[in-house]
This record gives C-alpha cells, sequence and structure tokens, in this order.
C-alpha cells in the first residue's frame, strides 16, 4: 500500500535490486500477460503507476535482470528473478536438473539466488547451491495454486549469507512484524485490492 515509500528508502539506502515480473508489468502495462500477474492484483498495477513520479520510474527501469556479486575470491552468487532466462520461469524443489541446466549451464557462480516463487528454498545442484531468501511483504504458506490466491504467511522472510575465513554459512529467516499496524495501514489506504490482501493474510491460519 506504499510503493513511493518502499522506493524512496530503497534509493536511500542504495540498494541493488532484481527487475520482478510485477515491476516489468508496471513499466509494461501493454505486456501485463507475458509478466503473468494474477487477475486479483490487475487494477493494482495502474493504481501503483499513479503514485509514482517520473524519476520513480527511471529508477525502476535501472533494476538490472540478472547481477553477479564476488562473494570472496573464490566464490561468486548470482542474483536473479524466476531465472536467468526469464523473471517468470519458477524453481523450486521439484524443478528436474534437465531443467536447470538449461537456465544455468553457462553460469559459473557457486550460488544462484532467485525469487519470484515467494517461498523459502535452499537445494543443492551439483557442487553450486540454488537459493531463495523467500519475500519480505507476501510470503506465501505453500506454492501458488491455480486460481493465483495464495495465502499469506504474517512474516517477513529473508536470507543472510555469511563470509569466515574463506568459506561462507547460509541462513533462512523468517521474522514477525507489528501485522496488527500492517493492516491498519492496508485499510487505510486506497488501494483497489486491500480487501484481498487482508483475506489472504487472514487465510495463512496465523
Amino acid at each position: 500500500p506504499e510503493p513511493l515509500e518502499v522506493l524512496r528508502n530503497l534509493q536511500q539506502l542504495n540498494i541493488n535490486s532484481i527487475m520482478g515480473n510485477h515491476d516489468l508489468a508496471l513499466l509494461n502495462p501493454e505486456l501485463v500477460a507475458e509478466y503473468q500477474i494474477a487477475p486479483p492484483l490487475m487494477t493494482s498495477l495502474d493504481w501503483c503507476r499513479a503514485q509514482l513520479e517520473s524519476k520513480d520510474i527511471n529508477y525502476l527501469n535501472g533494476f538490472e535482470s540478472t547481477r553477479s556479486v564476488i562473494i570472496h575470491a573464490k566464490m561468486k552468487a548470482l542474483f536473479f528473478h524466476g531465472s536467468p532466462i526469464s523473471p517468470v520461469d519458477i524453481i523450486d524443489s521439484a524443478t528436474s536438473n534437465n531443467l536447470l541446466n538449461e537456465y544455468f549451464s553457462d553460469i559459473d557462480a557457486h550460488v544462484l539466488i532467485g525469487g519470484h516463487t515467494h517461498y523459502q528454498l535452499f537445494r543443492h545442484y551439483g557442487k553450486k547451491i540454488l537459493l531463495n531468501p523467500g519475500s519480505v511483504g507476501a510470503p506465501f504458506k505453500g506454492e501458488v495454486p491455480m486460481n493465483g490466491n495464495p495465502a499469506i504467511n504474517p512474516w517477513a522472510e529473508y536470507a543472510i549469507i555469511e563470509v569466515t575465513d574463506g568459506d561462507f554459512s547460509i541462513e533462512l529467516r523468517q521474522v514477525n512484524y507489528n501485522i496488527g499496524s500492517y493492516l491498519r495501514t492496508l485499510k487505510n489506504s486506497d488501494l483497489p485490492v486491500k480487501d484481498w490482501w487482508i483475506r489472504q493474510l487472514s487465510r495463512s491460519g496465523n
């Protein structure tokens, strides 16, 4: 319900951001079907675009489709949204190695970090690690059903990669936040899909 505040915080913190399918749909509304936006969320795109100024749109346009980061001298991470090929590819525990080979055959990174599914993943892929930190704003409870109406867990998810003495560790975290305050922000906003968000949060069973 506060897209402008989120973007301004990202800019102030100088965050390197990856382009997601919702970002692309907001920037290219004529391609909304290609970016697979769930039907209940379609109306939020125009609303969100109306909140932003031209400088915010320019900032969004600067998001990268992939980003390589050297973790230390012998280890590299690759960040992407769905896969390095498409922001709407889904990588999860059931994705076949044959399909993963199509995504990563030419990638020399050791840790492959994606998003899109809105749930956390730690998986070995040969000598590489597949990592999904989950979602801060909408961590789904299980995989997304075909009707595009996932229950949303009332916590924020993220991951930490820590490097010590040339080795590294990965920690997937879930942290509670003031869900009541967030619900009040939703209820007081004019976000056209706020009732959907409130309903999906209430379906989490927590």
